[in-house]
């Protein structure tokens, strides 16, 4: 096959169109409502913490959550959020103490 030759076509979607079910949607709509972008030293932090801090209340208050809080799925993302809340207060400073 020669590319010189092909015809290519590149279609570009919103991402809530392909998405069916409504948790995926909710993530989708709290992704795009992170005003960005995230530049080292302009960036308030605050802006940062309470984006993540609002991912965790959605989280806790999400039906997968509440409906089973031992769910692997929802305990994951609850636990990276939660991380990545503690990597922000640290402002990306971590210490590790082991005894």
């Amino acid at each position: 096959m020669d590319p010189s030759l092909s015809t290519s076509l590149i279609e570009v979607k919103d991402l809530k169109v392909a998405v069916k079910d409504s948790e995926t949607k909710h993530v989708v709509e709290a992704v795009e409502s992170f005003k960005g972008p995230l530049i080292a030293g302009v960036t308030p932090i605050h802006s940062v913490r309470l984006y993540v801090q609002r991912q965790i209340e959605r989280i806790l208050k999400s039906d997968a959550y509440r409906s089973n809080a031992s769910n692997g799925y929802a305990n994951d993302a609850l636990l990276i959020w939660q991380l990545l809340e503690m990597i922000v207060q640290q402002q990306g400073v971590s210490v590790y103490l082991f005894i």
